[in-house]
């Protein structure tokens, strides 16, 4: 299991998976999407970028593979097929984003990435926790960065922007690309700390902990998956969508309390919370 005092410590967690099979369907999804879409001239995910494709070009096939997965959505029949894992972390009541993102890295291509960030600055809450999980074993620098115990920051400085190849509401934007990011200031190299992971293990982190990647200064893609797990009770920040998170799990009395409420409708007013 997630060695929890090291993750409380840290704010991030790496782990081994050992059910692998949902995470190997949506890695054939995307090879098998990128040659229908590209032809022969397409190899492999890693080398990716030897097809020079335009930022255009990259932008449209990465949103119609982006659509596919969640249309498939086996990132969730990723979390219940190592459910022990997970409910260990969060308890039997787990939500899972709906839908997850879809992360393509070109070396040396800055705008492939969000850049350092913290997901507080942008509506999350700290009781919810991001995996990341690599879709091609990860060669050393090519992974994300992190600065380990910055969920324990108690202030920081952020100067907001908005990037020029994002619009809000675009495809970029639905795909995670922030069109108006919070650059945080005073961070430095030596803090970063890059986890670069083999195929089969993730890493997990708080979402106040300082995480991301500017640019991939390696010579492979970075391929990737990430999406938000919460214990179905935790609050949420109001600026959170609706339909941001769904119901993956639920204990015997949660279903027991659904059943009294779907009952006993009125009193629901009397609770100081509901799903």
């Amino acid at each position: 299991m997630v060695d929890t005092d090291s993750f409380k410590k840290n704010g991030f967690f790496t782990y081994s998976f050992e059910s692998l099979t949902s995470l190997d369907f949506i890695q054939a999804r995307c090879t098998e999407f990128a040659k229908d879409f590209f032809g022969d001239r397409f190899t492999t995910l890693a080398n990716y970028h030897l097809l020079e494709v335009s930022n255009e070009q990259h932008e449209d096939f990465q949103y119609a593979l982006f659509n596919q997965l969640n249309t498939d959505k086996y990132h969730r029949q990723f979390v219940l097929d190592n459910l022990a894992v997970f409910t260990a972390l969060f308890g039997p009541d787990i939500d899972v984003q709906t839908n997850l993102y879809l992360r393509i890295a070109r070396p040396s291509k800055e705008t492939d990435n969000i850049g350092i960030h913290r997901d507080t600055d942008y509506g999350n809450s700290a009781y919810e926790v991001s995996l990341s999980l690599p879709l091609v074993s990860q060669v050393e620098g090519c992974g994300l960065n992190v600065i380990p115990q910055s969920h324990l920051f108690t202030q920081h400085n952020v100067r907001q922007f908005n990037r020029e190849d994002v619009e809000r509401g675009a495809p970029k934007n639905k795909m995670g690309f922030l069109y108006a990011p919070k650059e945080i200031l005073g961070i430095t190299d030596e803090q970063l700390h890059c986890i670069s992971l083999p195929y089969g293990d993730g890493l997990g982190f708080s979402l106040g902990l300082i995480h991301g990647q500017k640019a991939n200064k390696t010579n492979m893609t970075r391929w990737s998956i990430d999406f938000r797990i919460k214990n179905s009770f935790h609050p949420l920040t109001k600026n959170l969508k609706a339909g941001y998170y769904t119901p993956l799990k639920r204990s015997v009395v949660c279903e027991m309390g659904d059943e009294y409420y779907k009952l006993n409708d009125s009193e629901r007013e009397t609770l100081i919370g509901e799903l």
